[in-house]
């Protein structure tokens, strides 16, 4: 085993197992939510205006997909497997957010999921923030306010808008080696000398309640939030990586041999090590109980999908694994295995709670 390359060694299993969210894609629904809920964390006050400019991929699909409603539900806090995102609009007026969707259209040199996202507060503040969805449920904040960045929400990040003036930057470490935080990877941003500056600071683990009211109090701070994502992909600290069991196909039969455990043993062993075992339990218990409810759910109580096409299907399939001419065709446990995956695309197409293995589109694959 010794000599190979090591490139899985900060890749869990629950970034092909997850997130776990309400569909129908993980992309266009989970990920445009997240990108929406870490723009609405740059802004101090509540959000009472949003106006979202639909870009190429997002200006063709966000009303089959509900992009448009979880890009309100993100605004709004939501959470990707909040079965609220459905009245997303409903509670947008009960809390006085009013909102707007701009079709922009098709342009190559961006990210095919791209969303403008221009928010004011009930302070008056603004801020334009520009959000890529990257699929499965990753995304990134690729501008604010004119000024290019590179924020993914994967791990606890500390962001501040600053004044780009000698000794800021200083003053931001000092403080946070005061209340110790521990500062894996530090970016700072700007478009001219002199101007407006964001700084990110990725970190491991979240500073306590104290940090960021300080930060704020800080000279030529403007602003400054902590922003997490619940269910993001990964549980490692930045720029860490675990010792890994294997790197291959080959190297996990190997490592079964010689630990005399199964694959999914193995697997278990190896997502601690990355994780800490109590994590990795506790979401792995989560994701079998929501894929135990989306394969049985629209079994039993079929819905119709958001635009209308499906809901029934997998019932009727499931019906036919008692008859003979499941038998003749495809045999009970393949009819079943079908019935199943066809309940998790009618669950996920009705905006029902999910396990997206790797995206909500394969999920029930």
């Amino acid at each position: 085993m010794a000599g190979k390359p090591q490139t899985l060694a900060t890749t869990s299993a629950f970034e092909i197992l997850g997130p776990v969210m309400v569909g129908p894609s993980s992309s266009h629904t989970a990920g445009a939510l997240r990108c929406a809920q870490v723009a609405a964390s740059l802004l101090e006050g509540r959000i009472t205006k949003a106006t979202f400019g639909l870009w190429n991929s997002f200006a063709h699909t966000y009303h089959g997909h509900g992009t448009d409603r979880a890009l309100v539900a993100g605004i709004l806090g939501l959470d990707t497997d909040d079965e609220n995102i459905k009245q997303a609009f409903d509670l947008a007026r009960e809390q006085g957010l009013e909102y707007h969707f701009d079709i922009k259209g098709d342009d190559a040199s961006i990210h095919p999921n791209t969303v403008d996202i221009d928010m004011v507060d009930d302070t008056g503040a603004t801020a334009q923030v520009r959000g890529e969805s990257l699929g499965g449920g990753k995304m990134r904040i690729s501008r604010i306010n004119g000024v290019g960045v590179d924020i993914s929400g994967m791990y606890s990040t500390l962001f501040v808008a600053h004044k780009d003036v000698p000794g800021v930057l200083a003053a931001l470490t000092n403080l946070l080696a005061y209340a110790h935080v521990n500062i894996a990877f530090c970016r700072t941003y700007r478009t001219e000398v002199g101007g407006q500056a964001y700084s990110v600071f990725e970190t491991d683990g979240a500073p306590d309640d104290t940090v960021v009211p300080m930060l704020r109090k800080l000279d030529n701070v403007d602003y400054a939030t902590f922003i997490e994502l619940p269910g993001s992909a990964s549980s490692l600290s930045p720029g860490v990586s675990a010792k890994e069991i294997f790197d291959d196909g080959e190297q996990l039969l190997d490592a079964c041999e010689e630990l005399g455990l199964s694959i999914g043993a193995v697997m278990a062993v190896r997502e601690a090590r990355l994780t800490g075992e109590a994590h990795a339990v506790a979401a792995m218990r989560r994701v079998l109980d929501v894929m135990r409810e989306e394969t049985t759910a629209p079994i039993a109580n079929p819905q119709r999908s958001l635009g209308g096409l499906i809901g029934g299907e997998a019932k009727l399939v499931e019906a036919t694994r008692r008859n003979d001419l499941s038998t003749s065709l495809m045999g009970t446990v393949q009819t079943d295995a079908v019935a199943r995956a066809m309940a998790v695309l009618e669950r996920s197409a009705t905006m029902g709670v999910i396990v997206a293995a790797p995206t909500a589109g394969s999920a029930g694959v």
